[in-house]
Order: C-alpha cells, then structure tokens, then sequence
C-alpha cells in the first residue's frame, strides 16, 4: 500500500509539474528576448534537477508496482501504467531534450511551436496516468473499506 501512494505522490507531482510547463512556461520562451540561449540553457539545466530525481523515481516504483501489483488492482493495469512512463520517457528522450538543445543555441519560431506541439502528446500521458493511478488508490480506498 505505501509503494501505491508514494507512486500515487510521484505522479500526481509529475502531472502537475507537466501542466505548469505546458500551460505556463512553455508558452513565456517566446517572451523573453535578448538572452534567450542563457534562459534556455539555465532552464534546461534547472528544470533536470527537480524533474530527473521524480522521473527516476516514478519509474521505479513503477516498475515495481507492475512486477508486484497489489491485489486490489488489475495486473494488466499496473503494465498499462508501465507502458505509458515508457512513451513518456520516449517522448522526453527523442522529441522534448533534442527540441531544447536546438533552442538552447537561440529562440527560434518553428522549434518552440515544435516543441510546445510535441509536448501536448506528454502533458496528455501523464494526465491518462495521473487519472489511472488515482484509480488504483480509489480501488485501494474500496478494499481498506
């Protein structure tokens, strides 16, 4: 059960964390003008200390609730969820980190609408995971009951 909320935790922080960004950040890079490849780069490095250590650990117990799923909540679930860190992982790794090293040279239209584009597909498989692991604590809720 504890695996299960720190995971719950982990995610939801990630969902929101990924919201900020898309809603919020994202957007403002076309604002900041003149120096826009230090703010690039400080973001980059940034945003990698608070998100990498959640990202890794998110994975991991991920991983773990898949291998060992608690009994209250589908097998096949806890591998959807799996499935899903993967294409987010995939996303982050082949379209998000290669979109900001292009922008950390300097702003450029086309790469920004990329990149805020692109990342919709990511903010969207968090949200689906946020929404599946808040089903599994519902159903932890229903069994404690």
């Amino acid at each position: 059960m504890s695996l299960l909320v720190v995971q719950a935790a982990l995610t939801w922080t990630l969902v929101g964390l990924i919201l900020t960004v898309q809603l919020v950040h994202y957007p403002l890079f076309s604002h900041v003008g003149a120096g826009y490849a230090t703010y690039q780069q400080e973001h980059v490095r940034r945003i990698t200390w608070l998100v990498a250590p959640l990202m890794l650990a998110e994975l991991a117990t991920g991983a773990a609730l898949a291998l060992h799923p608690p009994p209250f909540v589908p097998v096949a679930s806890t591998w959807v969820g799996l499935a899903l860190l993967a294409l987010i992982w995939l996303s982050t790794a082949l379209i998000q980190s290669p979109t900001h090293r292009h922008l950390a040279t300097g702003f450029d239209p086309a790469w920004h609408s990329w990149l805020l584009t692109t990342n919709w597909a990511r903010t969207l498989l968090w949200v689906l995971r946020g929404v599946l692991v808040g089903w599994w604590v519902l159903q932890a809720g229903v069994h404690q009951a």
